[in-house]
């Protein structure tokens, strides 16, 4: 078949006549088995004005190379003109448009890697592949993805009410190292090690602002159980540990570690107040101690025990014993305590 790029020659260099006339499109073709992608156009289908219908008009002066090239698609059903080499309607081509639907373009450089940048209304995206290795004189069938860039509208890729753009970057077998998501209100980036051929999350960083500031760093193990968790607001941090066995959230004016899943220790600082619990025990330091456990307080306790020594008598052969001689001892014990425990 004679390519675009020859004919082109041929009009230079003889007397050939080239009409053009105005056309609807009335369909896009898309190739059923493409080795880059489904969405690949090469060539349109229009009507002329006098209802003559012109299947495959090029896009491009090479419809069989696809390999690289620059290709305006227009819009269904909008107007173009079309240009016919020597009466010959297998050499028509799209030489004018009026309105665009999408750009795509693809290079390819010697080493078999390419740069295709596809763009319409509602997206532009960037991918840079390399095609895999195949018998010499051969064409690629697969290829893998080194890194791309998209930019999204607001409905392109379902974001809610946010643009977004996306970044990926692929190991050296095409498998996901890392993708970053920005909008408006979120950036969120995902770095992952390659296990037994498959990605695996190790390290997320996540900023939200949609309701409240948020900035989340979470790492995972290669089994993806939590390792670490650090969430910061506006108003403090939270740490947990060991997929939340221990937790540590720290407010103004404020310090909370809990162990265990809350079923171990808790302490806290707060308002002056330092609190520890261990199931029914509490330890509680404010201007003074206080013990307790199962709702007994030490303090308490040994004030009784110092009252009941106070008022300690014992029997004798010759009738009960008066008041301890050292009654004032026990009654600075006491003072001393309620100085400390509550």
């Amino acid at each position: 078949m004679i390519q675009l790029k020859d004919l082109i020659q041929n009009i230079a260099e003889k007397d050939i006549t080239v009409q053009t006339y105005a056309a609807k499109v009335v369909a896009i073709n898309t190739p059923q088995n493409s080795i880059h992608s489904p969405e690949d156009v090469f060539t349109v289908n229009v009507i002329r004005p006098d209802g003559a219908m012109i299947k495959n008009v090029r896009l491009k002066a090479s419809i069989q190379e696809e390999e690289q090239g620059v290709i305006s698609i227009p819009k269904l059903d909008s107007w173009v003109l079309v240009s016919i080499i020597d009466n010959l309607e297998t050499r028509a081509f799209i030489s004018q448009y009026s309105e665009i639907e999408r750009t795509f373009v693809r290079f390819k450089n010697e080493n078999n890697q390419y740069l295709e940048i596809d763009s319409n209304a509602d997206q532009f995206h960037i991918l840079f592949k390399e095609a895999q290795p195949t018998l010499p004189g051969q064409a690629p069938s697969e290829f893998k993805s080194i890194a791309k860039i998209a930019f999204n509208s607001l409905e392109s890729q379902n974001n809610g009410d946010h643009p977004s753009m996306v970044t990926t970057f692929y190991d050296g077998e095409g498998k996901l190292l890392s993708e970053t998501l920005a909008t408006g209100q979120v950036q969120k980036t995902v770095l992952n090690t390659i296990k037994n051929g498959e990605p695996i999350p190790r390290v997320c960083f996540d900023l939200n602002t949609t309701s409240d500031t948020v900035a989340t760093l979470h790492f995972t193990g290669e089994d993806e159980t939590s390792k670490q968790k650090i969430d910061i607001t506006e108003l403090g941090t939270t740490i947990a540990i060991n997929e939340d066995m221990t937790v540590v959230t720290l407010l103004e004016n404020e310090l909370t570690i809990t162990t265990d899943q809350g079923n171990g220790y808790m302490a806290s600082v707060k308002d002056g107040e330092v609190l520890i619990t261990k199931d029914d025990l509490t330890f509680k330091l404010t201007d003074l101690v206080t013990i307790e456990k199962g709702g007994v307080n030490l303090g308490t306790e040994l004030q009784t025990l110092i009252t009941q020594l106070q008022a300690l008598t014992v029997p004798t052969p010759v009738g009960p014993s008066g008041p301890p001689i050292n009654a004032n001892n026990f009654a600075t014990i006491g003072t001393n305590l309620s100085n400390l425990l509550v």
